[in-house]
């Protein structure tokens, strides 16, 4: 009987949520952030929400670093190569500002994708770095309006 009572509640706050849904202004964006702002949680995108499975493949072989032509003349202090951009970007969104300052080293990798082409995982480095700015600048936007 509890079963049924509460598949009854969950069906009745589903259908008052769908027929709340058309009239909230922002689809919910407003609590989202109240909620979560504090915690530097920013919504995704429909883009980045599909992009990030394939960003998180990253099992830290270390095999793109091998193929990394520029890892020789960057700066080691900021740019440790693409091994640690794909462990650094996949692992927790809200630590996303503490690595401002390293995107504009990672940004000088270039366009060679040689990193992409060795993983053994096929995850797509360029499009993570397109990740990270998107997830950052909606952090900043964030902090900025608080």
């Amino acid at each position: 009987m509890k079963r049924v009572l509460s598949l009854l509640n969950l069906a009745f706050r589903f259908n008052i949520h769908l027929v709340k849904k058309p009239f909230s202004e922002d689809g919910g964006q407003t609590r989202f952030l109240a909620q979560y702002g504090p915690e530097r949680l920013v919504p995704l995108s429909a883009a980045a929400r599909r992009l990030l499975p394939g960003l998180e493949g990253c099992v830290n072989c270390g095999l793109c670093d091998t193929a990394c032509g520029k890892l020789d003349a960057a700066t080691r202090h900021l740019f440790n190569g693409p091994s640690e951009l794909a462990a650094s970007l996949t692992r927790s969104l809200p630590d996303y500002d503490a690595i401002e300052g390293h995107l504009q080293a990672w940004e000088t990798c270039g366009t060679c994708r040689d990193c992409e082409g060795i993983c053994p995982m096929e995850v797509p480095l360029r499009e993570l770095l397109g990740f990270a700015r998107e997830v950052l600048a909606a952090i900043l936007e964030q902090t900025r309006g608080s």
